[in-house]
């Protein structure tokens, strides 16, 4: 795949995120994706995925990923720089979240694709 086609598929990813759109994500993802929040999280399969994406909108609602500022790629992989906002409705101490108060966080997200679906998705921020 070309970086232009991996940056169309991350942005489909990131704007079915921040839109709580559930079928665009389980399209985009594969049965068998593995994802990872370096240093809080991690697990395997697109439903253990889509639930953990829906417990977040839970208690961060209107939480959203911003435009990359920067990203390279290579024949299957992306790396992306962005932010993460949020205000959350409960504190959460993995991340320090306090219920009401404004969050943001520096991000890199890198997805690994095969056969057009993402394969991987791991977060540092």
């Amino acid at each position: 795949m070309t970086g232009r086609q991996l940056i169309e598929i991350a942005h489909q990813f990131f704007d079915a995120y921040n839109a709580s759109d559930i079928a665009s994500l389980e399209a985009l993802l594969s049965e068998d994706v593995r994802w990872e929040h370096h240093n809080r999280f991690k697990g395997a399969g697109r439903a253990a995925l889509i639930r953990s994406i829906k417990e977040i909108a839970q208690t961060t609602p209107g939480r959203r990923f911003t435009e990359p500022t920067r990203w390279a790629s290579s024949e299957n992989l992306i790396y992306l720089e962005h932010q993460w906002h949020a205000v959350p409705t409960a504190a959460n101490a993995m991340f320090g979240w306090q219920p009401g108060v404004p969050f943001s966080m520096d991000a890199v997200s890198v997805f690994v694709f095969a056969d057009g679906k993402i394969i991987e998705w791991s977060d540092y921020g």
